[in-house]
């Protein structure tokens, strides 16, 4: 469980407004350029790359707003997803010097921040890096704020870089703000990013976006941060799970038992999240934005889920022993 102090860092909600806006660049980067940034006016490009297997990540900073924002595309379809779904992991970070061994990753997520050509001095991680803390040498930014944005397989890479930033820097506070995520990593990386006390993660759920529960929960895959679900109806709203999966002692609940069923792929696309955003959340906070997490009372949390895959499992197991003893 995450300390004292770490509880206090990340649990602190964003505003809507930034939300908002960090929705807006998640949007914008699926089809602006480096010759064309189309940036609202104060931001200013600072680093741009585009690769057409990975989608665009770009850097900008705002010397009005004190803040830097690094911003990954990803795919706003999901049929390369339920395609070519690949479920190997390896340990996070660059492959002959990790920046933790005992923590593993989707390898895929994994090798777009860390594999490096052989004609690149850097990775794309350390390029990340190097352009973020030259904006605060340049600017003096000791009171800048920098967060980590996308959506889909861009929201996965603003996890795993927010996490190792969090890891080299830890004297400075980084927050991810992201809409469709998958889940990135194993049981060990979900502990170890969650207790990293600089580190704040927010994951947009739109209804039942397939991406956000892919890989599948059964591929031992996990979810880091915490998630904000997002209905369109007036029982339920927008609502804040704490870590995903909740927290006993803290009365925190988790996500509903049935979270990872009735998937949609038409709830993936990032329009979805702007449009609620903008036409929910913007004009009615109490209903359709969050400022508290749901309480235990609220909710099965992930470990009664737990029990009841465990009960569904014997249950499968006696039926098929009956079978076979009917069958001699």
């Amino acid at each position: 469980m995450a300390s004292k102090d770490a509880l206090e860092l990340s649990t602190e909600f964003p505003d809507v407004h930034l939300v908002n806006e960090y929705a807006e660049l998640s949007e914008l980067i699926y089809g602006n350029s480096k010759q064309d940034p189309n940036l609202p006016f104060d931001w200013e490009l600072e680093f741009y790359e585009d690769r057409v297997s990975t989608g665009n990540v770009m850097v900008i900073s705002s010397f009005e707003l004190k803040q830097i924002g690094i911003i990954f595309a990803g795919s706003d379809g999901v049929n390369d997803w339920l395609d070519d779904m690949d479920i190997t992991q390896e340990p996070f970070g660059p492959k002959f010097d990790p920046i933790n061994k005992h923590a593993w990753v989707h390898s895929g997520f994994n090798n777009v921040l860390f594999f490096k050509r052989a004609y690149e001095k850097k990775n794309m991680f350390d390029r990340i890096e190097s352009t973020v803390y030259d904006i605060l040498d340049r600017d003096n930014g000791d009171d800048y704020e920098v967060f980590l944005s996308g959506h889909s397989l861009g929201a996965a890479l603003s996890v795993l870089l927010g996490a190792g930033l969090a890891h080299n820097h830890p004297d400075r506070q980084f927050t991810v703000i992201n809409f469709g995520c998958p889940r990135v990593g194993s049981k060990k990386f979900k502990r170890w990013s969650n207790s990293l006390e600089n580190l704040g993660v927010w994951r947009f759920v739109f209804h039942k976006d397939v991406v956000a529960r892919l890989p599948s929960s059964w591929t031992l895959f996990y979810h880091t941060g915490h998630t904000i679900q997002l209905e369109e109806s007036s029982d339920k709203g927008a609502q804040a799970y704490y870590l995903h999966g909740g927290d006993k002692e803290l009365n925190f609940a988790g996500v509903p038992s049935d979270w990872d069923g009735g998937k949609s792929a038409d709830n993936h696309y990032m329009s979805n999240y702007l449009n609620y955003l903008q036409t929910y959340s913007m004009n009615d906070t109490e209903l359709y934005y969050v400022s508290n997490f749901e309480e235990k009372e609220v909710t099965d949390s992930l470990d009664d889920v737990h029990v009841k895959k465990e009960s569904l499992t014997e249950k499968v197991i006696t039926f098929f022993r009956t079978v076979k003893k009917t069958m001699q």
